[in-house]
């Protein structure tokens, strides 16, 4: 399977979004599929023939937002998971359901993000709906945190800015 992979929330900014206004959060947020982000991810995934995803806040039809991953794939279709356990705004919603579905590419692939992965049985369910392959995007870094680092691995803490 083609495939390229970006983080959690990587169209809107991550790291930001717990600082700002209601209406400057909701601002960030799009429609999934109809949005702008969705449309482009779609347009890439057809012209280069492999499947996109990308995480973003999404806009439901009911005014709700979600921390969300999109995967856009070259036939076309597309899915889309909405983090079931979030507390990157206080106006953000959790989603409700677990998100199972096939690929062109022959495969059953599940998402999860982030801290969803923590809670083991949310792999459990999802392998139990059919996933044979799950994808884990997250957001991690960017904070002075007391997380180990591995010898050769990039940056050391005291590389990195601390969160405010």
């Amino acid at each position: 399977m083609q495939m390229i992979a970006f983080p959690e929330m990587c169209l809107t900014g991550y790291w930001h979004v717990r600082k700002l206004s209601r209406a400057s959060f909701e601002a960030l947020a799009e429609p999934v599929p109809d949005g702008p982000s969705t449309r482009d991810l779609l347009d890439l995934s057809r012209e280069h023939g492999i499947t996109i995803r990308a995480g973003l806040l999404e806009r439901a039809s009911d005014g709700d937002v979600y921390n969300a991953y999109v995967v856009a794939m070259p036939d076309g279709a597309w899915a889309v998971h909405r983090k079931l356990h979030v507390f990157e705004h206080p106006n953000i919603c959790a989603g409700n359901r677990y998100t199972v579905f096939d690929t062109p590419h022959g495969c059953r692939v599940g998402v999860l993000i982030c801290y969803d992965n923590n809670i083991v049985e949310n792999a459990r369910a999802t392998a139990l709906l059919g996933a044979e392959i799950l994808l884990a995007p997250h957001q991690t870094g960017g904070c002075n945190s007391v997380r180990s680092r591995r010898p050769g691995e990039c940056g050391s803490a005291s590389d990195v800015t601390p969160c405010r």
